[in-house]
C-alpha cells in the first residue's frame, strides 16, 4: 500500500514539477557527495586555515614594517573553493 502512494508521488512530481526536478546525474552526485561526508571532514582545516589567515592579517595590519604582497596561494585557494562549491551546489 505505502509503495503504492510512493509510485503516485513519484510519478506526481515527474508529471507536474518537470521544470525543477533535478536531473539524475546531479541526484547522484548528491548523493556521492553525502556518502564522502566530505564537508565535516574538512571543518577543522577550514578554520585553521581562516584563523592563521586572519593572525597573518593583523600582523601586515598592525606592523609598519611588513608589505602587503600578492600571494597565489590565497587566489589558488580562493579559485579551487569556488568551483568545488560551483560544482557541489549546481551539479557540472
Amino acid at each position: 500500500m505505502s509503495n503504492r502512494f510512493i509510485a503516485m508521488i513519484s510519478q506526481y512530481q515527474s508529471k507536474i514539477g518537470v521544470d525543477i526536478m533535478p536531473s539524475q546525474t546531479q541526484l547522484n552526485n548528491e548523493i556521492m557527495f553525502n556518502k564522502l561526508n566530505i564537508f565535516p571532514k574538512i571543518t577543522l582545516a577550514y578554520i585553521s586555515l581562516g584563523f592563521i589567515m586572519l593572525f597573518v592579517a593583523f600582523i601586515v595590519v598592525f606592523n609598519p614594517n611588513i608589505k602587503p604582497r600578492k600571494n597565489y596561494f590565497y587566489i589558488l585557494y580562493f579559485t579551487s573553493n569556488t568551483v568545488c562549491y560551483t560544482y557541489f551546489w549546481n551539479g557540472i
